[in-house]
């Protein structure tokens, strides 16, 4: 079961995506933050 503030890594955008609509549908409200090139941000 995940907590709030669990990490969970992707490797990719389209495995972000995967990652994010199996936990939606386990009813779970996703909000990701980001680093990639050392550039930090966060997505839906």
């Amino acid at each position: 079961m995940l907590k709030k503030g669990d990490t969970i890594r992707a490797s990719s955008t389209e495995e972000l995506v995967d990652i994010s609509t199996e936990l939606e549908s386990q009813g779970y409200t996703t909000d990701f933050l980001y680093e990639k090139d050392g550039v930090k941000g966060s997505g839906v």
